[in-house]
């Protein structure tokens, strides 16, 4: 018989940029030095970028929030963590007297946007969970790689 190579052809392919911005727990907070790529083949992205926060505002205990991505994550229904990467919130390390923060990006269906989660055990604080505002200093630069599947 005759092979069905329709649904085996790649017809969508992108390459662009972005400006990522920054949120504590979804108040958008001032920021600078947003730059960001992509790369798009059908519903999956993989996306990389840094944005430095540009403000002293914003609630000590919001969680730390990248927003204003390019496309927004499926929602498929059951899965509602549609992607994920790393994310490192650079503070100067102990050369600066400060401690980096480190962790896992997490993009939920629906949205446009990724939280930063760390690993975590059974006897951690419920705030050491996610990567919060008063760990991320005015001037510093958070940098993140992940990849997820979008609605289009």
């Amino acid at each position: 018989g005759t092979a069905n190579t329709a649904s085996n052809v790649l017809d969508d392919y992108e390459e662009g940029t972005f400006t990522p911005t920054l949120a504590l727990s979804g108040a958008t907070l001032t920021s600078s030095g947003g730059t960001g790529r992509y790369t798009k083949i059908g519903r999956w992205v993989y996306m990389e970028g840094q944005v430095t926060r540009n403000t002293t505002a914003g609630a000590a205990g919001g969680d730390v929030i990248i927003e204003s991505l390019p496309f927004t994550a499926l929602n498929a229904n059951s899965i509602g963590i549609m992607g994920a990467g790393t994310l490192w919130i650079d503070e100067g390390g102990p050369s600066a007297g400060q401690g980096d923060t480190v962790g896992h990006a997490y993009i939920t269906a629906n949205q446009n946007a990724v939280v930063l989660v760390r690993a975590t055990s059974s006897g951690a604080e419920t705030s050491s969970r996610y990567a919060i505002g008063s760990e991320f200093t005015n001037g510093r630069p958070i940098y993140f790689n992940f990849a997820y599947t979008t609605a289009a």
